[in-house]
């Protein structure tokens, strides 16, 4: 379900999903972003738009939402941006405001690259943690300011050991005037401007769009990186699409 869980729950063998946002948001401007805890495959990735649907509630029924999909973050995440403009909001692309939304995935047709203990391609599932639809309430705020991000942990220049049994103690947190809605960060990614930059593993969906979050996770994977020095990126990602990156370095 949404809330705030690491996205990626190694060991689990059940394909899953969290929708951003839901319940009642203060702004209007923003895309819907689908987070899976395995990569999509390829025709799932491809064929988004037949199996996820984003629906204006009207008195009479429910009104599709025209507007683009994409796979994004190698197919972890999929992002969906409304066809309509406002021009009262940075011409940026926009929902009705003050108006009731549904998005919903189609049950057990999206598969993953993960497969299960017999080899077969991961199904998602809309009857376990997933419910595979989400309802959400705009609001009537443009919101123009970027998020902030902090690396509490590593320190600057920490060394670890490669492939020590310490793994190194990774803290990052970030706020916003309206919203969040991810957390992530990757190691030695260059020229990052977005978030849509990242192809990383380590990620937090926030559903409940708060506006400050802690993401602490312990690093393992020393062993897999050479000796010297690297970088950890971090982004912190508001519910607009706004992101903030922030680097510091550790050593191997």
């Amino acid at each position: 379900g949404n809330g705030t869980t690491p996205i990626v729950t190694y060991g689990l063998r059940s394909f899953e999903v969290d929708i951003i946002p839901e319940g009642d948001i203060l702004i209007y401007s923003f895309p819907v972003k689908l987070m899976f805890n395995y990569p999509l495959d390829a025709d799932s990735a491809t064929n988004l738009e037949d199996n996820i649907t984003i629906e204006k509630i009207t008195d009479s029924g429910t009104e599709v939402i025209a507007g683009t999909f994409s796979a994004l973050n190698e197919n972890r995440i999929v992002k969906f941006v409304p066809e309509q403009i406002c021009d009262d909001c940075e011409d940026n692309n926009c929902f009705d405001k003050n108006t009731e939304y549904k998005v919903t995935v189609a049950a057990n047709i999206l598969k993953s690259t993960q497969t299960d203990r017999e080899g077969e391609k991961l199904v998602l599932n809309c009857s376990g943690i997933s419910n595979c639809l989400s309802e959400f309430t705009t609001g009537a705020i443009c919101d123009r300011r970027d998020p902030s991000v902090v690396i509490e942990r590593p320190r600057s220049n920490k060394t670890i050991c490669q492939g020590a049994p310490v793994p190194l103690d990774v803290s990052i947190f970030g706020q916003d005037d309206i919203a969040l809605s991810m957390i992530m960060y990757q190691i030695d990614l260059d020229n990052a401007v977005t978030w849509e930059d990242f192809s990383t593993a380590y990620q937090v969906s926030l559903g409940d769009s708060p506006t400050s979050y802690t993401y602490s996770e312990p690093w393992a994977e020393s062993s897999d990186y050479d000796l010297g020095s690297h970088d950890l990126v971090a982004a912190a990602v508001d519910l607009a699409d706004h992101t903030k990156i922030k680097t510091k370095q550790f050593n191997i």
